[in-house]
């Protein structure tokens, strides 16, 4: 599994979930090399499976990215040469914040076209994404398994009272949430720019999360200034306070200007949380607008979503429910079976 980090959730999860199907699973960095390397010292492997590749290729600027792009091409084009089934899930289009979109895109597409077996995406959706934007003819390479909850990963013993008493919020409020690392793509100035033109009194905002730099946090914070309804804490949040957030919230807002794949829509899922999105991605398939508020990408029409949700506050819980036997379907049982049925049709 490349690259490979033992701190992501999904990564965890679908590893313990293959290996209950009975695979054998060698984690790797994001050094392309390592795969050569891993070959030398534990010998054949039957599949490669890669995840988000933007870290492997990004780093040292345009020419070192360039050579670290080829590195990986070239190793898995022997990988395959030799044998061995590459398969790649596909949770971004390309990195959020590249400088290099253009060479990205034109790296994956060839990766894709060229070298890949299988592609595994989390909805119909993206399905079509990924082949329009990558150019891929040949749709039946591309899988569609879900992404995997997030139910008793997180701790979730909190009452919501408990938790707005520890946030210094109020019973009576009604509590929308942004949580998770603050980085430009995901629209947070708009998300505080649309909730104080919301004329609710008792309406307050989270923004809960770690800036992506020390100057985008004071930008931030600059912005939630002058309106005592909005709560900022600007920093990584443990895992175990997750469940702190997520049961004070009433709703969880994600404001991204783009995506492909959103494992925070499954964790408010996870959390029977209603959710204020864009119509982009997999968002518009796995989020039901009988029970979320989707809107498109303009402005006036994110306040229309936003004013939505504390309108309908008196059926929030009852959304939320409905989203939480939604995702119970998505069992990660279930995505290492649908995963393991990938591997075999590579």
């Amino acid at each position: 599994m490349l690259p490979f980090s033992d701190k992501n959730p999904y990564q965890e999860q679908l590893s313990q979930a293959l290996q209950k199907q009975g695979v054998t699973i060698t984690t790797t960095s994001d050094n392309p090399l390592q795969i050569t390397t891993n070959l030398l010292q534990n010998g054949m492997f039957d599949i490669i499976h890669l995840h988000w590749l933007y870290p492997i290729i990004n780093g040292g600027g345009k020419k070192i990215s360039i050579l670290r792009a080829l590195m990986l091409y070239s190793v898995l084009k022997i990988c395959s040469v030799i044998g061995i089934q590459i398969v790649w899930t596909v949770h971004n289009l390309s990195g959020h914040d590249s400088d290099m979109k253009d060479f990205e895109m034109d790296f994956y597409s060839c990766l894709a076209k060229e070298i890949a077996d299988r592609l595994i995406v989390h909805s119909c959706n993206s399905k079509e994404i990924v082949a329009r934007e990558y150019s891929i003819q040949t749709k039946e390479k591309i899988l569609v398994i879900p992404h995997g909850n997030y139910i008793n990963y997180y701790k979730n013993t909190i009452a919501k009272k408990d938790a707005r008493l520890q946030l210094g919020v109020q019973e009576d409020t009604f509590v929308y949430l942004f949580l998770g690392q603050i980085r430009s793509y995901k629209n947070v100035p708009q998300l505080i720019n649309v909730f104080k033109s919301i004329e609710k009194d008792h309406a307050r905002l989270l923004i809960i999360g770690k800036p992506e730099s020390e100057e985008y946090g004071l930008y931030i914070k600059g912005l939630c200034e002058n309106d005592d309804r909005i709560i900022p804490r600007l920093e990584f949040i443990p895992d175990d306070e997750i469940q702190i957030f997520m049961n004070a919230a009433d709703v969880l807002v994600l404001p991204y200007d783009e995506i492909l794949t959103s494992g925070s829509a499954i964790l408010g899922m996870s959390f029977s949380t209603p959710i204020v999105a864009p119509t982009q991605g997999c968002l518009s398939e796995i989020l039901s607008d009988e029970n979320n508020f989707l809107y498109d990408s303009d402005e006036e029409d994110f306040r229309r979503a936003m004013t939505g949700a504390v309108d309908k506050c008196s059926s929030i819980s009852d959304f939320g429910d409905a989203n939480f036997n939604k995702v119970t379907q998505w069992s990660w049982e279930y995505v290492g079976k649908k995963t393991m049925e990938a591997y075999s049709s590579a």
